[in-house]
């Protein structure tokens, strides 16, 4: 009589394993890999430019026209194009936010956690002052400092997220 063999999979092997069998996670898995794909080649799949105006076809609605699905604003610009590009816009905020979280959040926590004692004490106060804050208030707040644009939105959300990864 022989033995049954035992199959250990690795932790890695085990949690691919799981998620594989997870509907709803494989369906959200497919949804971002989507607008990472449309975001990479939105220049390539967006039927018109961002920026376009056309007089002729001003708020037009969605599917009353076969160019433009999703229909048209008051300038005439198309909404599909417009999302498409929005995309891109909202991966490279969302990158870069989480990117430089990431460099302030990582060695603040662990300083805190290396050193522990006064340092501890001093950058656990800090981050309990900075959550006191609501932090999209925070955010709205810093904006309106700065200015608008890219670059300032991108440092207004890094300095309210930075706080979760510290912690």
């Amino acid at each position: 009589m022989s033995v049954p063999l035992q199959v250990h999979r690795t932790f890695l092997e085990d949690s691919f394993r799981r998620f594989a069998q997870n509907r709803l996670a494989l369906i959200g898995l497919v949804l971002v890999l989507l607008i990472i794909f449309f975001a990479v080649f939105a220049h390539f799949l967006a039927p018109f430019s961002y920026e376009k105006a056309r007089f002729d076809r001003v708020l037009l609605m969605p599917f009353q026209h076969p160019e433009h699905p999703l229909g048209t604003d008051e300038v005439g610009r198309d909404y599909l194009s417009r999302l498409i590009y929005g995309a891109r816009t909202s991966l490279i905020v969302s990158l870069s936010v989480q990117g430089i979280s990431l460099l302030i959040g990582l060695p603040v926590g662990a300083i805190a956690g290396y050193f522990g004692g006064k340092f501890d004490y001093v950058i656990c106060r800090v981050i309990d002052i900075m959550t006191a804050f609501p932090a999209l208030l925070f955010t709205i707040l810093i904006i309106s400092v700065l200015g608008g644009g890219l670059g300032t939105i991108v440092i207004a959300l890094s300095l309210t997220s930075w706080i979760i990864i510290a912690r």
